[in-house]
């Protein structure tokens, strides 16, 4: 346990002599990695789950070859399909900066 003790103490005096700006730099790291670890997470668990739901509307959808069927396929996947304000303000933001496109 004295091992613990000294670099605990090693530390500490660290941060005292890097001031205020340590301790915001600390607070970022462990900021930092909350989100990096939360990502993995949801790519191991989460992540397939979604892909196959998003797959499985897809497909039961009866045409998919519509001006609006193109929308939602291309649309931001956080955006439901059912909002229809909310998918035209998406596709209006994705064409409005895309005007050289010619899809």
């Amino acid at each position: 346990m004295y091992w613990f003790d000294s670099a605990y103490e090693a530390v500490t005096r660290f941060m005292d002599m890097g001031g205020d700006v340590l301790w915001l730099i600390a607070l970022l790291l462990f900021c930092m990695w909350t989100l990096i670890f939360e990502r993995v997470w949801y790519f191991q668990t989460g992540w397939k789950g979604d892909v196959s739901k998003a797959i499985s509307t897809w497909e039961s959808r009866s045409e998919r070859k519509s001006w609006n069927a193109k929308q939602i396929e291309n649309a931001d996947p956080q955006v439901s399909p059912g909002d229809k304000d909310t998918c035209r303000t998406v596709s209006f933001a994705g064409t409005a900066g895309n005007s050289h496109r010619n899809d």
